[in-house]
């Protein structure tokens, strides 16, 4: 007696399903397969939605920031630079061994200056890269401090860079009527424009950190520097500036005050004359 084989069943995924799936694989094993579905891994709404995944799996425990104020003490004190090789890092193949420096990180592109002068934003993933064009009237002299800041506008979908040019003198003296200026970039229309001036005056010649939707330096409203600290902001979206009040400090004021990212919060690192820093 002849058994009859019964008709093979084709499995039908949809597309949504295609979609859940290719979200959660990594970026490395996404590119193997983009000859196969480009349509669908270059499509804007799945690149946004594969980020924010990203963002959320690497960002679930933040259990030990909401316990403690004081998240980690280092007692001896910090006299070395380390120093990391960077024979990996594609750019130096273009741009051989000149200074390069990483202005920040968004969503998976670098925003890098190299030699000082030329800007490029980087896909470390694809390998794509985009120079910027120069802001015509930036402030590039002997006594000037250039700096960058670089972030996301979310309400226009837009990459921004915030430029800073003002006289090295000027970071402790809010009363010097020296020049200063603030420009910024827009990825999505390629021009640079100048936005209004900080109302308070930068007292660590440090870039800008971007966290929800916000760049942050630190700031001082009086030459009185260490006694006066506040975290200036500046919102993408809205290009106005805020202020952000500083935690307290278990022992008067810090020598020394940098800003740092830890996941999705801003934290503030404390030097104390070189006896112990923290966090």
């Amino acid at each position: 007696m002849e058994h009859r084989r019964r008709p093979k069943r084709e499995i039908v995924i949809t597309e949504e399903i295609v979609f859940e799936i290719l979200l959660r694989v990594p970026v490395r094993s996404l590119l193997i397969c983009k000859s196969v579905c480009k349509f669908l891994i270059s499509d804007q709404h799945f690149i946004k939605s594969h980020v924010k995944l990203s963002t959320i799996k690497s960002h679930t425990d933040k259990s030990p920031l909401t316990r403690n104020k004081l998240i980690i003490r280092v007692n001896e004190p910090i006299t070395r630079n380390y120093l990391y090789p960077m024979s990996s890092f594609p750019l130096l193949e273009t741009y051989g061994d000149h200074r390069i420096e990483i202005v920040g990180s968004c969503n998976g592109l670098l925003c890098i200056i190299e030699r000082g002068v030329t800007l490029i934003i980087y896909n470390p993933s694809t390998k794509e890269l985009n120079t910027l064009p120069r802001p015509t009237d930036l402030i590039i002299q002997e006594g000037f401090v250039q700096k960058y800041a670089f972030g996301y506008d979310e309400s226009t979908d837009d990459y921004k860079v915030v430029a800073l040019s003002f006289l090295r003198r000027t970071l402790f003296s809010l009363n010097d009527n020296s020049q200063k200026l603030v420009k910024i970039y827009s990825l999505k229309t390629g021009k640079w424009k100048s936005i209004n001036d900080f109302h308070d005056v930068l007292t660590t010649p440090n870039n800008g950190l971007f966290l929800n939707g916000a760049l942050h330096w630190v700031g001082s409203k009086d030459r009185s520097v260490r006694s006066s600290r506040t975290i200036v902001s500046l919102d993408l979206a809205k290009e106005t500036y805020g202020e952000i009040s500083q935690p307290m400090y278990e022992e008067g004021h810090p020598g020394s005050v940098t800003l740092g990212l830890m996941g999705e919060w801003l934290c503030v690192m404390c030097g104390y004359l070189k006896k112990r820093v923290d966090v």
